[in-house]
């Protein structure tokens, strides 16, 4: 099969002209793979060609069965014939609930066909509003591999652009606690903007390093999570699809020198894992020096801790039809030879051949004493379900964390000491800088403390598509992070949010606002988000964002009849059960409709006498429609004389008319 050498790749609307294709990474990854030549050749076909679209449904929003069926209909993508295939959606046969699709076209191909620009239309609204994710396949399968379920407490090491961590919102259907963690301040702002789609109380977004982690609480009542997802940062050459600058930027290096910040991510995601509890640890490489030298050193370490679980025993019931390989037993650790006559690079047997002045290759690189187990671990290569290129293991605590004592270590255990962090700074050698915008922490700020020196490579490298991350309109700094307190109770806004609205019932304690002079929104938190934030009673946590907005101050500054605050779009359904006041129901479906597509109505157009009878007055109400095709949608609109105006942003009325053809 001859490979493409040359394709279109369109980046930030600019259309220009790459080589994929990269002798010296080919090279090494025929030494290293282990791959039989024809094997080879379509991988690297593959891994020359850009990634098809694909996405993923979110079943939490209401009639989300809709988009199932649009997306089934022959008619849905016009007939259009594309390398002698036609154009059409599938669904991903692997994964459950019919809820991940994919389009056989790239990214840049598709939204520039002529016949399906409204097909792209829908999908970018249908993103827009929540309905969807846009998200690679292989990127899909750390949250399925979790076995997640409500009220569980979870973390996300390494969060951003948010696509794996709104799956997992989903996946614990808004029970529970999510912590979303990212090293870069304004990755994390865009990583809030991502998962507000997601409208959630369960959610917190925090920034610190991952494998400076703080602890939480004090020392013998540590707060622990059910999951930990360690999506950690990578080299990308798995990735190298959807980045293609890769092709032209790679280099031996690259992954040499995120493994021993990959080993100390994972060792610090071990110690925040519960007894009993699953760490995935994931990587969007294919190289062996961050795949399974990572695991293998950190199992061996914490060997009377953790365990590798099997992954492909699970994979039989929770993906069935996933294609992979088993992780390797053994692997090459590879230099660049001197004289490249014969190869570009030489091989190291051990770690005593590797020259003094050589300092990327670490001893925890080399296959010695692997687990047996190791083969647990899966990898995903690009041609056997065209995909990109990943790497899983799947950890299984089962005892406290307690590191086992290693050659340079003293001769006793001790307890694992990323509890605390120490107060070793972390190394930042010179390194190339990164070729991507990375999703991952790219350069780490050496004030935080580390649970040992660590050299920070500068190449973090995405494990998802930097182009999903929309940019905040401010980009936010560590200056303009607001700490959040419990709104009080005789305090005029809540005061005034209680009377007008009648939250007897609403628990206060899980109401939160910025402790700023002009409390502009004010947020729910779920249980379990509350009880994290108690926990952190030394302040230790660096949140920048919780839980769901569910009341926003409008701009009038007397407001409307002594209100203070409307209720926000985003948090309606979790606010509404506790309002006894300004609430009422309709069961009349064309109302909805005249105000999605109008903005407005008249109080004539109601035509229920019982909704009619709770709509008195003026100013801002909440409207939750009762009838068998709406299943309760609720919306807020503001009542004006003889006018009901609409108030839904335009996010929502697009998932509006998606799911309802309204």
């Amino acid at each position: 099969m001859e490979p493409t050498k040359k394709t279109k790749y369109d980046q930030d609307d600019k259309d220009y002209t790459l080589v994929r294709e990269n002798p010296l990474m080919k090279q090494y990854y025929q030494e290293v793979l282990g791959l039989s030549v024809s094997d080879f050749d379509e991988f690297w076909h593959y891994m020359q060609q850009p990634l098809p679209v694909t996405f993923r449904i979110n079943p939490n929003q209401q009639n989300y069965q809709k988009l199932i069926e649009k997306l089934r209909d022959p008619q849905f993508i016009p007939e259009i014939v594309l390398e002698g295939q036609r154009l059409e959606a599938k669904e991903v046969p692997w994964f459950p609930g019919s809820l991940a699709w994919q389009i056989n076209s790239n990214r840049q191909e598709f939204k520039k066909l002529e016949p399906v620009k409204q097909v792209h239309s829908w999908i970018q609204k249908a993103n827009d509003s929540g309905l969807l994710t846009r998200q690679e396949l292989v990127s899909m399968i750390p949250p399925l591999v979790l076995q997640l379920s409500k009220g569980m407490d979870v973390l996300d090491m390494c969060a951003a652009p948010g696509s794996k961590t709104a799956q997992m919102i989903e996946m614990i259907e808004g029970e529970g606690l999510v912590v979303a963690n990212d090293v870069d301040t304004n990755r994390a702002y865009m990583l809030i903007h991502q998962l507000q789609r997601a409208n959630t109380s369960c959610m917190a977004v925090i920034n610190h390093q991952a494998q400076n982690f703080p602890g939480i609480g004090h020392r013998y009542d540590r707060f622990q999570f059910d999951r930990v997802l360690c999506d950690v940062p990578c080299s990308g050459d798995g990735a190298i699809r959807k980045i293609p600058k890769k092709w032209k930027n790679w280099k031996l290096r690259d992954g040499l020198g995120v493994h021993n910040l990959q080993v100390c991510i994972l060792k610090r995601a071990v110690s925040l894992c519960k007894v009993g509890g699953y760490i995935c640890y994931s990587t969007c490489s294919i190289n062996p020096i961050e795949d399974e030298a990572v695991v293998s050193e950190v199992v061996k370490q914490f060997s009377n801790t953790i365990q590798i679980a099997n992954l492909p025993e699970l994979l039989e019931t929770t993906c069935p039809g996933l294609v992979y390989r088993r992780g390797l037993k053994s692997w090459k650790v590879m230099g660049n030879a001197k004289d490249k006559s014969e190869s570009a690079f030489l091989e190291y047997g051990s770690y005593e051949e590797v020259p003094e002045n050589f300092k990327n290759v670490k001893p925890s690189m080399f296959a010695v004493d692997v687990p047996e187990d190791i083969v647990n671990t899966i990898r995903i290569l690009p041609h056997d379900q065209n995909t990109g290129g990943f790497y899983i293991a799947l950890l299984y605590k089962h005892g406290p964390s307690m590191t086992k004592p290693m050659a340079e270590s003293a001769t006793e255990p001790a307890t694992e000491p990323a509890t605390e962090p120490a107060t070793e700074p972390v190394a930042q050698p010179a390194t190339e800088p990164a070729t991507e915008p990375a999703t991952e922490p790219a350069t780490e700020s050496a004030t935080e403390p580390a649970t040992e020196p660590v050299a920070q490579a500068a190449t973090e490298t995405p494990t998802e598509p930097q182009e999903e991350l929309k940019e905040p309109k401010h980009k936010k700094t560590r200056s303009d992070q607001t700490e959040y307190t419990v709104l009080p109770e005789d305090s005029l806004e809540y005061m005034n949010i209680k009377d007008y609205y009648g939250l007897e019932s609403l628990p206060r304690e899980l109401l939160y606002c910025p402790s700023t002079k002009h409390r502009r929104n004010i947020f729910l938190i779920s249980p379990n988000v509350k009880r994290l934030i108690d926990h952190d009673n030394r302040k230790s946590l660096k949140i920048l964002n919780l839980g769901v907005k569910v009341f926003t101050r409008h701009k009038s500054k007397q407001g409307t009849e002594g209100c203070l605050y409307r209720p926000s779009q985003d948090g309606i359904r979790f606010i509404s059960p506790y309002c006894s006041k300004r609430k009422a129901t309709c069961r009349n479906p064309k109302l909805l409709s005249k105000l999605v597509n109008e903005k407005f109505a008249h109080t004539t157009d109601i035509e229920d006498p019982e909704c009619e009878e709770h709509l008195k007055g003026t100013g801002y109400f909440i409207l939750k429609f009762s009838h068998e095709d709406l299943q309760e949608e609720i919306s807020i609109l503001k009542l004006s004389e003889d006018k009901l105006l609409s108030m839904i942003p335009q996010e929502h009325v697009a998932s509006l008319r998606i799911r309802y053809n309204v």
